[in-house]
């Protein structure tokens, strides 16, 4: 018990101190939405019975930080999940870069949030980026069938940052496991203008589940999901959705969120 108390509290710690200091035009966040869906809400709202669905933008986020271009997440370029989960207005994440003068071979990091399809199918076509991933979603990966290009790219070490419960990126990105929606899932924590926001992956689909306080309703765990709902409600911190409905109209696909 006094090993788990100690534990819990120096991630307490490790998540109140880690920042460090930004300079006005040292960091800019984009979300890149290159797809729109409609999405069942039994999938998305724990212990729903409803048959109705939900609007649901298909996203992931580039960031800026100082010379660093990072991605959060990569999307996906695959006909076979466009036609299964009808996504319309589907634009390769990639082009979505290169329209805005970002090429695949200038992004430094990727942060992995999961390793479900869309959120890093497209991994191998950036050449250069070092992938950060928890330990149990790089194992489950390497576990499942396919995925031949994600694996090659993982497998090359000298560009793999793997961590079992967080890890902070250049002492501003604090990375956190969650094991929620799936068993390595995490999410991001950073400080920004006296504001604390999080990039959550998909252990939240919709904002209702946070202004509703309702779990994900796809998880393996719905406790650790719940638990992180509930934190993230009582802190106040700003999320930063990869699913959020709140751009599901909006023509931009490339979509400043800060500054």
């Amino acid at each position: 018990m006094k090993n788990k108390i100690l534990k819990f509290m120096l991630t307490c710690i490790a998540a109140i101190s880690f920042q460090t200091c930004v300079n006005a035009g040292e960091l800019k966040v984009y979300a890149i939405k290159y797809g729109i869906s409609q999405f069942p809400e039994k999938f998305i709202f724990l212990n729903s019975k409803s048959n109705k669905t939900k609007n649901f933008s298909w996203m992931f986020y580039y960031i800026e930080f100082k010379d660093r271009k990072i991605l959060i997440d990569t999307g996906f370029n695959n006909q076979k999940f466009i036609k299964m989960f009808s996504v319309k207005n589907f634009i390769d994440p990639v082009k979505i870069l290169k329209d805005n003068n970002i090429t695949p071979e200038s992004i430094t990091d990727i942060i992995i949030t999961h390793a479900h399809f869309d959120h890093i199918e497209n991994i191998h076509r950036f050449p250069n980026a070092r992938i950060i991933i928890s330990l149990e979603e790089y194992n489950s990966l390497f576990n499942s069938r396919g995925n031949l290009d994600i694996k090659k790219k993982l497998s090359d070490k000298s560009q793999l940052i793997i961590f079992e419960d967080n890890y902070t990126l250049y002492d501003f990105f604090f990375i956190k496991k969650i094991g929620g929606h799936t068993k390595g899932s995490s999410v991001i924590f950073f400080d920004y203008n006296s504001k604390r926001f999080c990039l959550t992956g998909d252990e939240i689909y919709s904002l209702g589940n946070l202004t509703q306080n309702i779990g994900n309703g796809t998880v393996v765990d719905s406790a650790k999901n719940l638990n992180f709902i509930n934190n993230l409600k009582n802190s106040g911190d700003i999320p930063l959705i990869f699913h959020d409905d709140k751009y599901y109209d909006m023509p931009k696909n490339f979509i400043q969120i800060i500054p």
